[in-house]
């Protein structure tokens, strides 16, 4: 050993003695030491993963042969539960989790009142207050699917907390009827990407009418555009009385992201008020509202909106024709006689050739049906 440390000296002794390669042996070795670090906590996480593992494993093995007896069986239900509390309420609490996101009907009550009777509901309650967001994220998950609103749940979402977290606190919230609590999450949220809008549309979408019409009135004070559009758009759909109220407001907004709600939701509410919107945005200055324009006048069914969108044909913008061929061609024998005559007599070549695609798709679509027995 002394001999290898001395040639290592001998070695490096003149290379110290610098102070570029000193400079550099120090970053190496604190590079080393970071990955012997990193990968210390991965060896960490691999044994409490499998130490988890294994205990899941002997839980399943010890008590869930009686788990569904249990389930079904009252006079049963209480030994199991006693025998379940000699085990860490996480363990136990993920074993009837799984079972509740693969059942439903009055089964899935019993398994959610099951739940409730171990405590394991107050155990996912305080690990909501945890600062670690992956438990909270996991406490939030289980207790949507068996919390109540007489559990009084308050939940806390810290600045640095990720998108999937508030996502799961809205489920929450949701399940729970809390609609002050809705309003001030969605105040915290910020939509970066289209791929992120699926989710939180989802989520709004399964909020009871009343928590969802209580959200709305709050609708003007949420500070992310892209969140008042797609609240705008699942209100139109829920609650379309309530969402009438924001809908002039929404489309005269100088943010076109609210002014492409606008157009969304007047689409579904098919009223007077609404198709009179939808032709003024026709003439948005930006073009993505124009075409969500064209788009939901078809959605909207009046004949009436012949003229304007054949008149949008001609915009200089190829999404906004599409769409406005694809709407006139919705609106049955007046679009497509629209659309006849511009792939005649159009003198814009634009125009005349994106009709002209509308009427072969429409005659592609009568042989199909024609084909159907």
């Amino acid at each position: 050993m002394t001999p290898t440390i001395s040639a290592c000296t001998a070695c490096l002794g003149p290379l110290w003695a610098n102070g570029l390669y000193r400079a550099l042996l120090v970053m190496a070795a604190a590079e080393f030491l970071l990955i012997l670090v990193q990968m210390g906590w991965l060896a960490g996480r691999l044994l409490r993963a499998r130490t988890a593992e294994r205990e899941a494993g002997r839980f399943a093995e010890a008590c869930g042969p009686t788990f569904l007896a249990a389930v079904d069986d009252p006079d049963r239900r209480a030994s199991w539960l006693s025998e379940a509390s000699r085990w860490k309420p996480d363990v136990v609490a993920s074993f009837i989790h799984g079972y509740l996101l693969r059942t439903e009907g009055s089964y899935r009550d019993a398994l959610a009142s099951l739940y409730r009777e171990a405590g394991l509901h107050l155990h996912d309650i305080r690990l909501l207050g945890s600062r670690r967001w992956p438990q909270r994220v996991l406490a939030m998950r289980r207790l949507s699917e068996v919390a109540r609103p007489e559990d009084g749940i308050v939940l806390r979402v810290r600045p640095r907390d990720p998108y999937v977290a508030r996502i799961a606190a809205l489920v929450l919230l949701a399940r729970v009827g809390n609609a002050e609590g809705v309003k001030g999450l969605l105040s915290t949220f910020r939509v970066s990407r289209r791929l992120m809008e699926q989710p939180l549309h989802s989520t709004l979408l399964s909020l009871p009418r009343t928590v969802l019409a209580a959200t709305l009135d709050a609708w003007d004070r949420l500070p992310d555009p892209v969140v008042r559009r797609v609240l705008l758009a699942v209100a139109a759909e829920r609650v379309p009385n309530a969402c009438c109220r924001w809908l002039t407001t929404a489309a005269r907004d100088p943010d076109p992201e609210i002014r492409v709600g606008a157009c969304i939701a007047a689409g579904r509410l098919a009223t007077p008020e609404s198709f009179g919107i939808l032709l003024n945005l026709l003439g948005d200055p930006a073009w993505f509202v124009r075409a969500r324009a064209a788009q939901a006048l078809g959605a909207h069914g009046e004949p009436s909106a012949v003229d304007a969108l054949g008149y949008a044909l001609g915009d200089p913008v190829a999404w906004v024709r599409q769409n406005a061929a694809t709407s006139l061609r919705l609106l049955g024998e007046e679009g497509m006689g629209r659309l006849r005559g511009v792939a005649d007599v159009s003198y814009f070549p634009l125009a005349r050739r994106m009709a002209k695609m509308e009427i072969g798709n429409e005659e592609m679509h009568a042989e199909r049906e024609g084909e159907t027995p």
